[in-house]
């Protein structure tokens, strides 16, 4: 299944430097076409603390089973798993 979207990660500015940005999407197929686009980055403040936005485009193609035997009136709820891309290092 294809799925596209945007998601966006909210970091306070004290965060360790070393710290990689980004996700990772666990249960992606074919990851050599999956695109993740940083649309933007911007700051901002809340509750006095610093803190930086970022926003991504996905487009990627997860292991999902669908039954097309009810389309169009069938209703699809799809759980997309998505994990910070420091999660696999260990931190």
């Amino acid at each position: 299944m294809n799925i596209t979207g945007y998601i966006w990660q909210k970091y306070p500015q004290d965060f360790p430097q070393d710290f990689s940005r980004g996700i990772v999407f666990p249960e992606e197929v074919n990851s050599v076409n999956t695109r993740l686009d940083k649309l933007y980055e911007s700051s901002g403040e809340q509750n006095g603390i610093q803190y930086d936005v970022i926003g991504w485009y996905f487009d990627v193609t997860v292991r999902k089973s669908f039954d097309y035997s009810h389309y169009p009136l069938d209703l699809l709820t799809v759980w997309l798993r998505v994990w910070q891309k420091d999660f696999i290092a260990g931190r």
